[in-house]
């Protein structure tokens, strides 16, 4: 080509190996341009390879440089010198369909657009064979067969200097499954579930899996069709609290029959990793303190929607009040929902009563707060005429006045933990069933004092 159309791809190059960071790289990028096919001019493959270089860029830099690579093409076959008119229209036209040619072929070759790095790409810059990567990148490992330590290091730095992804729908295909945790929550007005929501996401994150979200919203008919979506999609595994566990045995059984790890709170299925929490002794913590401050007129704010969510609450708020000679009064259990209306609604029939109760335990820290809320429309002074207590210990007990006395129960802790479990049955999946215990306390605030008839 003539001395001006040099000079100019010459310039191009130079940007292109300043922009390089490996010597490889750059000369891979002229083995690539070698291969082009012949064209009508002479020095088409040095133009070629000139464009490749540009490539090289757009690959390793900013894909918006595709156009210009192909512009600097066009230019460059077009920058020859004729001598006349006819012979000028005729390159020209040749030009175009040349240009168009090589551009196509870059763009199907997937350098312009940035070829997806694999597995071999890996192998072949450690130095191993893609079994191994394969290894090191699902940390798997099949009886003794395991990956000397400076072996995953060499993996592990090409990984990192190709920039390789794994490819979630390849890995989705070979293995059934879709690399995502899947999460079940009852109610999402209780702050208490988002800590729960928090502590799994958290973990998920640290693991690059993904969370999927459903909420029942406390129906039955609802968690069955959430579970049944969850197991459509052909998530690695679930989290879910055991609200309704007859009606969901089906269910369950069929995620796990398709692999689906499989993690509960709330509750207990035999053969399945659990995160327990013992809500009776965070009950029993409460009553004793009640008691302890000379209250019998202890009233109950039970939520239906969902009865194992506070059947052993209920179970040990009866034990104790039969255990100190109080005979329990039916009027004073309320069976109802489980929001903050639901409080309001039961406090206010609770405080209607005569003799009233001293003393409301509500089964969430949501239907307390409704109780706070009745007591104060009625008049009456929290703790000095009532005193109020719920369970969770969600943030809003501590903006409200009185602040209020609570069991604690960490949300978040439950969802870190069962996100572990989960974690660990999808790396282990022969493991015998894990337990994992996050403890209740009891956190004592102002809205609970010596009972007004002591």
């Amino acid at each position: 080509m003539v001395g001006g159309s040099m000079g100019y791809g010459q310039g191009y190059t130079t940007q292109a190996a300043l922009l390089l960071d490996k010597a490889e790289d750059y000369n891979q990028c002229l083995a690539q341009a070698a291969r082009f096919p012949c064209c009508h001019r002479p020095g088409f493959t040095t133009t070629a390879s000139v464009i490749l270089r540009s490539a090289w860029v757009v690959r390793m830099n900013q894909a918006t440089h595709a156009l210009l690579g192909f512009f600097t093409l066009y230019g460059l076959l077009t920058q020859c010198r004729t001598y006349d008119m006819l012979t000028r229209v005729k390159l020209h036209m040749l030009d175009c369909s040349c240009a168009l040619r090589a551009a196509t072929d870059l763009f199907a070759g997937g350098v312009l657009m940035g070829k997806r790095v694999t597995q071999h790409d890996v192998a072949r810059r450690a130095g191993v064979s893609r079994a191994t990567v394969s290894y090191v990148i699902n940390d798997y490992k099949r009886g003794r067969v395991a990956v000397a330590a400076e072996t995953r290091q060499r993996v592990l730095a090409a990984i990192e200097e190709l920039g390789y992804q794994p490819h979630a729908g390849a890995r989705s295909l070979r293995s059934g499954l879709c690399g995502a945790i899947g999460l079940l929550i009852p109610d999402a007005n209780n702050p208490h579930y988002w800590g729960i929501v928090r502590g799994v996401e958290a973990l998920a994150r640290e693991h690059a899996r993904q969370l999927v979200l459903a909420i029942s919203g406390l129906e039955p008919e609802r968690e069955w069709q959430a579970l049944q979506a969850l197991a459509q999609q052909r998530i690695d595994g679930l989290i879910l609290p055991l609200t309704y566990p007859q009606r969901l045995a089906n269910e369950l059984e069929a995620l796990h029959q398709q692999g689906s790890a499989i993690v509960t709170f709330g509750g207990m299925i035999p053969g399945r990793d659990t995160i327990i929490t013992p809500y009776e002794l965070g009950c029993e913590q409460m009553m004793d303190h009640l008691l302890g401050l000379d209250h019998r007129r202890i009233a109950f704010i039970h939520g239906v929607a969902a009865p194992m969510l506070g059947s052993d609450r209920l179970a040990v708020y009866r034990g104790k009040l039969a255990a100190t000679g109080v005979p329990v009064a039916e009027e004073w259990i309320i069976h109802c929902g489980s929001t903050f209306e639901d409080g309001l609604e039961a406090a206010g029939r609770l405080l209607d009563l005569r003799p009233r109760p001293t003393a409301i335990l509500g089964v969430n820290d949501i239907m307390a707060l409704g109780a706070l809320r009745a007591a104060a429309r009625q008049g009456l002074r929290v703790p000095h005429d009532l005193s109020v207590a719920g369970f969770d210990d969600i943030p809003m007990t501590t903006y409200v006045t009185p602040t209020l006395t609570t069991v604690r129960i960490n949300g978040e802790e439950m969802g870190r933990r069962a996100a572990e479990l989960l974690l660990h049955r999808l790396c282990e999946p022969e493991c015998p069933p894990q337990q994992a215990y996050v403890l209740p306390c009891l956190v004592i605030r102002e809205s609970t004092g010596p009972s007004p008839e002591a």
